[in-house]
């Protein structure tokens, strides 16, 4: 494979390994930080994961973790926020035409009494 130019031009290794140890820490702490929120305020994302893979020990071990994980948060309403965003979503699916701008029956009368 043969190095593009361009990509060496925008991408420069760390002098030292110190800083390549600190980008790689927060990476890690970036993502152990985004696992943590979503397995706190969605946890149901992590039920549909584990339900949309093949079955297997792994995967069966983690659905009913968060299965029970998710109604222990459920208990505790740190899912309030995402229900009530799913409701916002639901009620803007079903708006319709007629229910933005309605069709008037009798239009208003432009004679002056």
């Amino acid at each position: 494979m043969q190095d593009d130019p361009h990509r060496d031009r925008l991408y420069e290794a760390p002098d030292d390994a110190r800083e390549h140890q600190r980008s790689r820490l927060w990476l890690s702490n970036g993502v152990a930080l985004s696992l943590l929120l979503v397995a706190v305020f969605n946890p149901v994302s992590l039920e549909r994961w584990a339900a949309a893979n093949p079955p297997n020990w792994a995967v069966e071990t983690v659905r009913l973790t968060v299965g029970v994980w998710s109604e222990r948060m459920g208990l505790a309403r740190l899912d309030e926020p995402r229900l009530w965003l799913e409701q916002r979503w639901s009620d803007l699916k079903a708006l319709d035409w007629d229910d933005v701008e309605p069709e008037e029956d009798d239009p208003p009368s432009t004679e002056r009494q």
